[in-house]
């Protein structure tokens, strides 16, 4: 007969084997426990590159929407460029086909500033008087000065700001800054965080953006020059509290928020770092911060001024309560209970979480090539926009100034197109837009830029190419303009002119800047002289050591 099988296992073996078995399920518990870490720590990871995401189309958010609000008031100084004789009444007119206030959320005001010397003070007011719809305007004015910036015209007509019709706006410091600033520099310019004339008792922050008009045919070379030419200013005040909740609003219908519970934040305007201005807080100042919290600085440019970004994601109370540890037995038990369950889910969280960072990397790459093509690029058109125009421009001047080529810039402006879009309507002025450029384009070589610098108005950039073969590329795009047909109502055509001025790097050039003020006075000059014409520059331009042939546009 066989022994029995316990007669082979030594003294000890139930023990050894206890052991084995407690060693075994020790293992497994270890590596769950290491499975269970590495899903978590991809967890966050997905987590902090979703939170990065929002972050960066925050930022960009806020600047595109700013950009909007400077696009209008481009179009205002377009408005009074065409006419300066524009009164209080065509000027409610224009504002109110604007639809500021459905399409541009945060823009409580928008006001035309008439610079007066004080010697022209009386007769500005009488005159202001004869407008039946300001019979009551006053100089309101703290002292005798030099010179005022009254507050002309203002929309929406509300008693709020009906009461600020009058005032001068130089006597304020945080203003009159930023009237200089932008007088000095010709671009939009923003004042720090205020509190409107209109609401002194309202506690939330505002900014005002104001751009400068120029009496044309005037010189702008000095800064001095630019205060003589200065006629008035296109201003808007906008709510910054509206302006933030409406584009946090627009942000929360496209980004999934499934990672983070919230996200609070703040802004702060850090133009001078030495005295930081608080500018808009969502709950960030009040958030309690646990040390995993994930948080964001950015830095962005609004109108001149320097805004910085602080945002901090919130864990879910889900997030929180996986941080909590439980006891390393009923942590053991459990994990052992469902080894072969957990590892299979665990692996499947771990893969789909890698596949899930994948995606949001690849969505990060994809929404970042987007932004980048629209601050480089104008929606409507499709041409590049005024900011492209001189960070290439700028690039080529420098290569064009140290090398002795040629360059020119062409300034184009549709003539009356006020008029289209007040006869067909906003829709027809945008199709008139858009094919114009097209036809441009067609026109153009590939190596030629061509930009959308706000409103009807567009410039070319030229490399290689001196005034007098500018003048032929000038004289082509009018003619090419001239025989463009823009399909309209019942089968009917709307044709149009343009108007261009032409200007070329000169050896006196200090910038980019100077060869556009050229070729812009001489736009305002071929406005000037009847439209549907080209007036070139008359300055001296650098020597050339090599021209580029101009391409035969007609077929062989």
């Amino acid at each position: 007969m066989a022994p029995p099988a316990s007669t082979f296992l030594p003294p000890h073996g139930h023990r050894l084997r206890l052991e084995l078995t407690v060693l075994m399920a020790l293992l497994a518990v270890l590596v769950t426990l290491g499975v269970w870490r590495q899903s978590k720590e991809s967890a966050v990871e997905k987590a902090h590159a979703l939170f990065d995401l929002r972050v960066e189309e925050l930022a960009h958010a806020v600047v595109l929407r700013v950009a909007d609000y400077e696009q209008v008031l481009r179009g205002a100084r377009g408005l009074f460029a065409a006419n300066r004789a524009v009164g209080a009444r065509e000027w409610h007119a224009y504002v109110r086909e604007l639809g500021i206030d459905s399409l541009y959320k945060g823009m409580e005001s928008f006001s035309v500033l008439r610079v007066i010397e004080a010697a022209d003070a009386d007769r500005f007011v009488a005159e202001r008087r004869r407008d039946p719809d300001t019979a009551d305007f006053t100089l309101k004015t703290d002292r005798p000065r030099e010179q005022y910036v009254i507050l002309s015209f203002v929309e929406p007509r509300l008693p709020r700001n009906a009461a600020v019709i009058g005032r001068d706006f130089g006597t304020e410091p945080d203003r009159a800054a930023a009237l200089t600033r932008a007088r000095e520099t010709e671009q939009p310019t923003a004042t720090a965080p205020i509190r409107t004339f209109s609401q002194p008792d309202d506690a939330s922050r505002s900014f005002a953006v104001f751009i400068p008009i120029f009496r044309p045919g005037l010189p702008l070379e000095t800064i001095a020059e630019r205060r003589r030419a200065l006629w008035a200013y296109v201003s808007s005040v906008v709510k910054i509290d509206t302006m933030i909740d409406g584009v946090v609003a627009d942000l929360q219908r496209e980004v999934a928020t499934d990672a983070v519970e919230g996200m609070v934040f703040a802004i702060t305007d850090v133009t001078d770092p030495t005295t930081p201005l608080p500018v808009y807080d969502r709950g960030l100042a009040k958030a309690e911060r646990p040390p995993e919290t994930f948080s964001r600085t950015v830095a962005i440019g609004v109108s001149g001024r320097q805004w910085m970004i602080e945002a901090a994601a919130l864990p879910s109370p889900q997030a929180r309560q996986a941080n909590d540890t439980p006891g390393i037995w009923t942590r053991a038990v459990a994990l052992f209970g469902v080894l072969l369950t957990g590892l299979t889910h665990a692996l499947g969280v771990i893969l789909e979480n890698r596949a899930d960072l994948r995606r949001a990397y690849a969505r990060l790459a994809e929404r970042e090539a987007e932004l980048d093509l629209l601050a480089h690029s104008d929606s409507l058109t499709g041409v590049a926009n005024r900011r492209h125009f001189f960070l290439v421009g700028t690039s080529e001047w420098a290569r064009a100034k140290r090398h002795g080529r040629a360059l020119s810039v062409l300034m184009v402006d549709v003539d009356h197109f006020k008029a289209i879009n007040d006869t067909h309507g906003h829709g027809i002025g945008d199709e008139t837009l858009k094919t114009l450029a097209a036809a441009c384009r067609a026109t153009l070589r590939d190596c030629d830029l061509m930009a959308r610098m706000g409103g009807e108005e567009f410039a070319v950039l030229l490399a290689e190419i001196d005034l007098a073969a500018a003048q032929a590329v000038a004289e082509r795009l009018r003619q090419v303009a001239s025989e463009m047909r823009v399909p309209i109502e019942d089968g009917e055509y709307l044709s149009l002119t343009i108007s261009i001025g032409a200007a070329c790097l000169c050896s006196g050039d200090q910038s980019l800047d100077d060869v556009v003020r050229r070729a812009d006075r001489a736009l305002y000059a071929a406005k000037a002289a009847g439209r549907n014409r080209v007036i070139v520059s008359n300055q001296e331009e650098l020597p050339l050591f090599a021209l580029t042939a101009l391409p035969d546009p007609s077929p062989e």
